[in-house]
């Protein structure tokens, strides 16, 4: 890390704007792509943290967004270190971006993008968060903790990203779901491979690196 920050500032990548954006987007683009082991979202935030404050002074508000809301994860972070602030523009964005494939954005973002959205598209919002049983009203705390840890919420998802057998054979039997069941979309889910289609179980097994669960 510390050898990483040191060629950051030997390239003079916080002195340049251009060179700032395509750092920018190279960590987007790992992000994005790469197999998150444990801690992996850690190790990016702090890069990001680095250069947090030289961001903030070099783009605008509304630049940071563009550059990087193709990760949410990101996005998020960002607002929790008040570098991106929520306002009519990017919350108009947000909506936009939720009319495509994105479609989850104005679910994952509704905390903030509430004060810019009219009635009836809030209560259009709540009443599909509800349907979904996303915890958003009864505890407010489990949304937020998905929506930072970045991974479906459903049962059958945690038992195969943990690689547990046992769990998975039980939930199984139980709900009679056959083998070539898809994993149900999910508005916590960061990962763009994931989002292009609903995954099958073997296939998000295999996404995530769950060898006991493969071989099951």
């Amino acid at each position: 890390y510390q050898s990483l920050l040191a060629n950051i500032e030997k390239q003079k990548i916080k002195k340049s704007k251009e060179e700032l954006k395509i750092f920018l987007r190279l960590l987007l683009n790992i992000f994005n792509h790469h197999h998150r082991y444990p801690n992996f979202s850690t190790k990016m935030f702090k890069i990001l943290d680095f250069l947090s404050e030289t961001i903030k002074q070099i783009f605008a508000n509304i630049e940071i967004f563009e550059l990087l809301k193709s990760n949410r994860m990101i996005i998020l972070h960002l607002i929790d270190k008040e570098i991106i602030k929520i306002d009519k523009q990017i919350s108009n964005e947000i909506l936009q971006l939720s009319q495509g494939r994105e479609w989850s954005y104005k679910y994952f973002f509704y905390p903030e993008i509430k004060p810019f959205i009219p009635e009836g598209e809030q209560l259009a919002i709540e009443n599909f968060l509800k349907e979904q049983n996303c915890h958003f009203f009864d505890t407010f705390d489990i949304f937020d903790q998905n929506r930072h840890k970045g991974e479906n919420d459903s049962m059958i998802s945690s038992f195969i990203y943990n690689d547990s057998v046992p769990e998975l054979d039980a939930y199984l039997s139980k709900t009679n779901l056959p083998y070539s069941s898809q994993i149900r979309d999910s508005i916590f889910e960061s990962n763009s491979i994931l989002n292009e289609k609903p995954p099958t179980l073997i296939e998000y097994a295999a996404f995530h690196g769950s060898i006991q669960i493969v071989k099951y």
